[in-house]
């Protein structure tokens, strides 16, 4: 270990003691080694080995969202008018992500990515990009995103878009404030 990484005698003694309970695993039974992402779309603030995984499902027992059917969501607690300036487009939007084109693994990963670079760089809105599908089928990515984003805990609210901002191929979505110490 090099000195960058070495622990104070104080951060090892609360580093033992909150690992006292803690059982090691027979062999054979681990998680393989991480492996690094490759860079996605758009700009990173956070380093992509500093990624955290929400563990988004895609269940099969979610809502199929139709293409002209507007989606929204809110977490217990937010403010009915602060809902209404999301679902009307007056909260300025501070990032967005197009996930047109990418299949379902690739969206998942990139949605989640995504929230939390906005989060890290202090964006409170954002839209997402998600497409309308096609005319024969329900819209696959859609159905994901409205699934997924209320999965993450970081997101206050979404609500379809207005017209201008893609309308229902697209969703507005309200992110938590990330409280920094130092």
């Amino acid at each position: 270990m090099n000195k960058k990484n070495k622990l104070s005698q104080a951060d090892q003694s609360l580093f033992n003691e909150a690992m006292e309970d803690v059982k090691q695993l027979k062999q054979g039974n681990y998680a393989p080694p991480y492996k690094k992402r490759k860079k996605s779309q758009f700009n990173h603030s956070v380093d992509d080995t500093e990624y955290i995984d929400y563990s988004l499902s895609d269940a099969q027992d979610h809502h199929t969202v139709q293409s002209d059917e507007k989606v929204s969501f809110s977490t217990h607690g937010v403010q009915a008018k602060l809902l209404k300036k999301l679902r009307t487009g007056k909260i300025p939007i501070e990032a967005h992500l197009d996930l047109h084109g990418l299949t379902i693994d690739q969206a998942r990963k990139q949605v989640g990515l995504f929230i939390i670079n906005s989060q890290s760089m202090g964006k409170k809105c954002v839209i997402i990009i998600h497409g309308k599908g096609s005319v024969k089928s329900a819209p696959k990515l859609k159905s994901m995103v409205n699934h997924w984003l209320k999965q993450i805990p970081d997101i206050l609210a979404f609500s379809s878009a207005q017209e201008q901002h893609g309308g229902t191929g697209a969703v507005y979505a309200l992110i938590k404030t990330k409280i920094l110490y130092d």
